[in-house]
């Protein structure tokens, strides 16, 4: 069975109305029940909230001041529930009320009667199920599992009526063009089990949802392809209609009371533009609220920085039409926070091109797209999930990282961004896709591994990392599939490792289920290339989580099924991936553990995290002996950025000379003379991969110079003349006086005057090994934060 609807206009309140009314029974008094607007109508059980009790909205007619009741009875007559009071009919004769009861496999029909007298009886003739509503909202990703095509379903269908879809025409899901399509679109709901029903490859994903329920399921795309959340929520976008989105709700039952329970929200791409400042452009779209707290006022436009943006301006202004949860309390909601859950995803980004590490290209320059995805991470699960604002809506989502993206065209790879054609593509996608919201409605247990346990080897050879919940393995592993060979040096049982930023060499699965990462040899700051724990760390997870490095090698060889896992079976999920294509998936290991495993104690002990702090000195500059004006500087730091999102000031003499790492991670020197504004050529950092920088500006020479980790990686020419710096000027260090702070760890900061090759003793030498009670107290330390 496939309805097909035509464009309509959505109207905001529940209206249990439809194809007409049962005839009353016989007797004095009259009853009648207003039959479902459409057949097969599922409603959502709270699964997602611990609850078992599914809401229906009823109305219809009986004598003014009449008691109706109601129950539910399967399809084939049996009680589902006892009668309950449902509503009291009003002067007019009108009562409207809602039947309760808990999730069944069965359809179920609604019968109603007066309360006191039973015999006058009204039953619905369609029917409707207690079970689970799940939307999936994101993009082209979503889309081409959605979408018609791609081949005939290979599994059985146990039960033909347990899954139903409900999916818009090909232009709304992506294959024509919806910003020219201004006439209306067809949307269609039906079966999976169907001849001719929505999505063949989604029908994987039902495979799964049946081995983890027997309840009935509604499916309701709310993704297209190219969109952004800015273009959904803007009236004035015609990429991405509003009325679409709600059209798509009021197909799956919204005028009938359907909510979903779960919305997969897996939108990653679009809005990578934003990942800097994500939260400040769509929490007033989430929550109704503005970054700060504050109500938003539909309609407001307002500034965002875009990715990478420039420092310091305002990039796109936008606005939103629309709020998806309303938490000010003023009804401009269209979801509920006490029904509806979102399930924040993030899915996998592998690199368009060669990489030296997970966020820098090769010949050292910083990929916007890799960190970006990575902020976003950062960004959704760290300081989204920790608003308290956002955590009543959201759960924290699965990452499907173990899944094929792309096609291989005559040993040409393509299309990274999409998930492939072939049974480890879109059929195992679909997969994901369906665990995640299986997972946010806890029908299948809440395991997702995490390395949370590390030891390190006293020699500095190695470390091993473990998750405590069981063996960590990989899709390579399970299957059986021959190892990668050596052609590349990053080809090892266990893709996704860094250390000091650049990818590992050996990574290899333990017997005890563990991962012992080798440190390359000679990278290591130890004696003879060996790690010094102090100083050198791993990484896993970075960029687009992949550990993709080499554009074509990589993705031709299937390395993502190098990336660890584990087993679907040992989650408690037995025969979870397992059909007549996909075989043998696992649940991937998130990214970006903490810091606390990775990095060694004697790492962290070393160094002070900084948080809206700077250090700068109260008086203006001149030498040690506090007389003679000065010519020459040296500032040397060694730390980490903790941070990617705000371009700061890593040193700074007043504004005349500063060290700037800007949005897109590029180290810059940048000079105010006579002759105007003078930039340098920037260098890439790895943020939280330590650095030894070292700065000097000569203005007897002209002349302006960086070293990172002993190489040299620029010099500068400062073009006009200058005799000395100024005596108001102010050095300083992790923030420029009246500018951006930024998040650093640091070992050492120190700063010498007239003395280019730092032979003396310093003017100023900050270290981390003091203690943060120390470096509170300093005399240079300014700003709201404090040094942890």
């Amino acid at each position: 069975m496939g309805l097909t609807f035509g464009f309509g206009i959505w109207n905001a309140a529940i209206r249990p109305a439809g194809g007409g009314t049962t005839v009353p029974g016989p007797g004095p008094d009259a009853l009648t029940l207003t039959e479902f607007g459409q057949d097969n109508l599922v409603f959502d059980t709270g699964a997602a909230f611990d609850r078992n009790a599914g809401r229906v909205p009823l109305s219809g007619t009986a004598s003014a001041g009449a008691v109706v009741q109601a129950r539910f009875v399967e399809a084939g007559g049996a009680a589902h529930t006892g009668w309950q009071d449902v509503a009291t009919a009003d002067g007019t004769g009108a009562w409207e009320g809602a039947l309760q009861g808990p999730r069944s496999p069965e359809w179920l029909r609604v019968q109603a009667r007066l309360k006191a007298a039973p015999a006058v009886t009204a039953a619905t003739t369609r029917v409707c199920a207690l079970g689970h509503v799940i939307a999936v909202m994101g993009q082209s990703e979503i889309d081409r599992v959605m979408i018609t095509g791609g081949g005939a379903y290979e599994g059985s269908i146990a039960d033909p009526e347990q899954v139903q879809v409900v999916v818009g025409a090909a232009s709304f899901a992506g294959n024509g063009n919806p910003g020219n399509n201004v006439t209306g679109y067809a949307i269609s709901r039906g079966f999976l089990g169907q001849i001719g029903a929505p999505a063949p490859k989604l029908t994987h994903a039902a495979d799964m949802i049946r081995k983890a329920t027997t309840d009935k399921v509604m499916i309701v795309d709310l993704a297209l392809s190219a969109s952004g959340r800015f273009q959904l929520s803007d009236d004035v976008s015609a990429r991405r209609r509003w009325s679409d989105f709600i059209d798509m709700l009021d197909a799956a039952g919204w005028q009938e009371g359907v909510r979903p329970g779960v919305i997969v929200d897996m939108w990653t791409n679009a809005d990578n533009q934003f990942a800097t400042d994500f939260i400040a452009a769509y929490k007033p779209f989430y929550t109704g609220k503005t970054a700060d707290g504050a109500d938003y006022v539909p309609g407001t436009p307002y500034e965002v920085e875009t990715f990478p943006g420039t420092p310091g301006t305002d990039d796109l202004t936008i606005k939103h039409d629309h709020v998806l949860f309303d938490l000010t309390g003023r009804g401009l909601g269209l979801f509920d926070a006490a029904e509806t859950r979102i399930a924040l995803c993030h899915h996998r980004y592998d690199p368009i091109l060669d990489l030296d590490g997970a966020l820098v290209s090769t010949g050292n320059i910083a990929v916007t797209d890799m960190w970006g995805q990575e902020i976003l991470r950062e960004t959704f699960f760290g300081t989204m999930l920790g608003d308290s604002d956002f955590a009543q809506i959201m759960v924290r989502g699965t990452e499907p990282l173990n899944y094929e993206n792309g096609t291989d065209t005559s040993g040409i790879w393509g299309d990274v961004i999409h998930p492939g054609q072939g049974p480890d593509g879109l059929q195992l996608f679909a997969r994901h896709l369906a665990h995640a919201g299986l997972r946010a409605l806890k029908l299948v247990p809440d395991t997702v591994p995490e390395f949370d346990s590390a030891s390190f080897d006293s020699a500095g050879a190695h470390a091993d990392f473990s998750w405590s919940g069981g063996p960590v393995t990989t899709t390579r592993k399970l299957r059986g599939i021959a190892d990668l060979d050596g052609s590349q040096p990053h080809w090892t049982d266990v893709f996704g490792f860094e250390f000091n930023g650049r990818p590992v060499e050996r990574a290899e699965l333990q017997g005890d289920g563990s991962v012992r990462v080798h440190v390359p040899a000679g990278a290591g700051s130890g004696p003879g290339g060996v790690a010094d724990w102090s100083k050198d760390r791993f990484f896993f997870g970075r960029g687009g989580a992949t550990g993709f490095v080499k554009e074509q090698d990589d993705p031709l060889n299937r390395g993502w099924m190098n990336y660890p896992v584990i087993d679907a079976d040992a989650a408690g999920v037995p025969g979870l991936y397992d059909d007549t294509l996909v075989s043998a998936g696992g649940i991937a290991v998130r990214p970006l553990p903490s810091d606390s495993v990775m990095a060694p104690a004697a790492y962290r002990a070393a160094a002070v995290a900084t948080r809206g702090v700077r250090f700068t000195d109260p008086q203006g500059i001149r030498d040690a002996a506090g007389g003679v004006l000065a010519t020459q500087v040296r500032a040397e730091w060694r730390g980490a950025l903790l941070s990617t999102q705000d371009p700061v000031t890593l040193f700074s003499v007043g504004t005349r000379f500063t060290v700037i790492v800007s949005r897109g991670l590029q180290l810059r020197v940048a000079f105010w003379a006579g002759g105007g504004s003078q930039q340098s050529d920037g260098v890439a950092l790895v943020p939280r991969v330590r650095a030894d920088v070292v700065v000097t500006a000569d203005l007897v020479a002209n002349s302006c110079s960086v070293t990172v980790d002993g190489q040299s990686v620029l010099t500068h020419t400062i073009n006009g003349t200058r005799n000395s710096f100024v005596n108001t000027d102010k050095l300083s260090f992790l923030g420029q006086p009246g500018g951006q702070t930024a998040a650093f760890e640091f070992e050492r900061a120190a700063v010498w005057i007239n003395d280019l090759a730092g032979t003396g003793a310093p003017y100023k030498d900050l270290r981390g090994s003091d203690g943060a009670a120390a470096l509170n107290a300093d005399p240079w330390r300014v700003g709201d934060g404090t040094v942890t």
